[in-house]
Formats: structure tokens, sequence, C-alpha cells
């Protein structure tokens, strides 16, 4: 989704104050005369984006503000005004009047179903995904695992060779003391605030994010230390599964080749195991 807003509706003042969620670009401003012609006028600039939501108060003035908005296709949330102010004043105040604040709960409510669109479509997509990469592999793997620290997905390959942990903790001596590759999807978070798939090596040599990997949106992030493929370039390709599916399968491929694991077990990823001995 590209858009996050809300709506401000006060005493025949609408205001407003959106954010690009792939861009970080944030804009506020007031829209006058505060009609239905003029926000007809000023919604049209969202008409060609992918997803766009945004959130207001049930309270008077509210209905052709959440006509419009749906009217170009884009997703309004209505609620009402004791919900939304709830953190900011009294329900009998809030009942009363929208208070300014209270714009930033309603974008609150507009986020929660962002990240709830994010995570139950991209999860569900994800976890298909990794678990047909993961299928054909005749090594050592781990389930597609849920990590609730950061509400990723991921599954990771081992050649069978041990590797120095990252770390001296407890987790890190004993979750990654093996040389492996991880593959995952997750739905951003401050460094890196969009959804996206990521790949990354086990210990990763040298020379390791000079690659160039399919499909062509796929990059390396400096300062994540890893291969990522954005969600969104996944959602606009003809068929995100084999897109996803693509990435994954082309970050293994490098990171066995680099860090010179047995030719055969990434063979035995591309659906190619070695014969029955």
């Amino acid at each position: 989704m590209a858009i996050v807003g809300a709506f401000d509706i006060h005493r025949g003042q609408l205001t407003y104050k959106w954010t690009d969620t792939l861009t970080g670009e944030v804009s506020r401003g007031r829209i006058c005369p505060a009609d239905r012609e003029h926000l007809r006028v000023w919604l049209g600039q969202f008409k060609r984006r992918r997803r766009v939501e945004f959130a207001m108060e049930g309270c008077t003035g509210w209905r052709y503000v959440a006509e419009e908005v749906t009217r170009i296709g884009a997703v309004a949330h209505v609620a009402e005004p004791a919900d939304v102010a709830a953190p900011t004043a009294s329900p009998r105040r809030a009942v009363r009047r929208t208070r300014p604040a209270s714009t930033v709960q309603g974008r609150r409510v507009s986020l929660s179903t962002h990240w709830f669109w994010i995570l139950s479509r991209g999860a569900g997509t994800a976890a298909l995904v990794l678990s047909a990469f993961r299928a054909p592999y005749r090594g050592r793997s781990s389930p597609v695992n849920a990590w609730w620290g950061s509400f990723d997905l991921a599954v990771s390959l081992f050649s069978g060779a041990p590797a120095p942990p990252p770390s001296e903790d407890f987790i890190m001596r004993n979750a990654m003391d093996s040389q492996e590759v991880a593959l995952g999807w997750w739905p951003g978070d401050p460094r890196f605030p969009r959804a996206a798939f990521y790949a990354y090596a086990h210990p990763a040599v040298e020379g390791f994010a000079d690659a160039s990997l399919e499909p062509d949106a796929a990059r390396w992030d400096g300062a994540l230390g890893e291969f990522v493929l954005d969600w969104n370039d996944v959602c606009a390709s003809p068929d995100p599964h084999a897109t996803a599916l693509e990435f994954a399968r082309s970050a293994f491929r490098h990171a066995c080749r680099i860090c010179d694991w047995d030719p055969a077990l990434p063979a035995s990823a591309e659906g190619d195991p070695p014969p029955v001995s």
C-alpha cells in the first residue's frame, strides 16, 4: 500500500494528513472550501495509486467524505468519535467535537488495517513460496518458521558444515553455529519500512554482496546486509508466486556458489536430486 491518511472534520473545516508508506513522504493541509466538489478534485491525485486508505470520525459531515474516498477506489475507515479520540480526550468531549489530535489516532486505525492487510496477504503468499522452495532440498533444512519478534517468516537451508556464531550470546551460539542460507519475508521495520523478501548467508564470504540476482528488481541492501525483493515488486509481477520463488532460488544458487557448497545441494533445491546409490 502506498498512501495512509486521515481527515479531521470540524465546524465546516476539512484538514488532512497523509503518509506515503513507501517513500516516507508526509503531507498535511486544508481543503477549502470544505465541500464535495473540492474534495473530489483533491482526491483525484490518488486515483492511480495501488492502495489508498483514509480514516475519519463518524461526526457531522463525514458521509460525503467517505463517499468521495470510496468513489476513487480507496478505503474509508469510519470510527466513532469517542473511540478515535479516546487516547487524547474524554469520550464526553469527543462526542461534542472532533479534536485535531484525534487525526493521529485515526491514522493509527488506518495503519493497523494496512499492517493487517500486509500480514494476511503477504504472509500467506510467503509461506507458500518458502514451502515450495524448501520442498525438493535434499540437505538439512528448518521448517518455515514464524519469528514473532520481527513478524517474519523464514526457512534456513544448511550445508552440514559448522560455522562460528556471529556473537557469543546464548541464542546466537545455539541458533547460528552452522553454515546456512536463510530466505524469508517480513513486513518491514524502521530500517526498511516496507514489506520484502530477503536472503542472506551465514557466514557471508567476501564478495557475497557483489551479485545480480533474479528478478531484476532484486538488489543488495548494505544497511541490512541482505538481498531484498520488495513486496510491491512481487505483487506487480504477472505471477507473484513464481517471481518470489525465482528470487529465492537465485539467491540460494549464488550463496552456494560463492560459499563453496557441495554442488549437489543447490541442484537438489532446483528439483534435480542426486542419483540414488
